[in-house]
């Protein structure tokens, strides 16, 4: 099933402007749900889960 449009795939043939506002879009969906992701299991980030910010 396709979820975009053909148009709303076509990055290179979007205006400046409207290209600004798809990554404003995507940045705001992004920060807005980014505090109900798992925290980090691997690497330098293992069981960290602090997510304010330090002082």
């Amino acid at each position: 099933m396709q979820m975009l449009s053909n148009d709303d795939l076509n990055l290179k043939d979007m205006t400046d402007e409207e290209l600004a506002a798809a990554w404003d879009l995507w940045f705001s969906l992004a920060q807005t749900t980014n505090d109900s992701g798992p925290p980090y299991t691997h690497g330098v980030f293992v069981n960290v889960d602090d997510r304010s910010p330090s002082s």
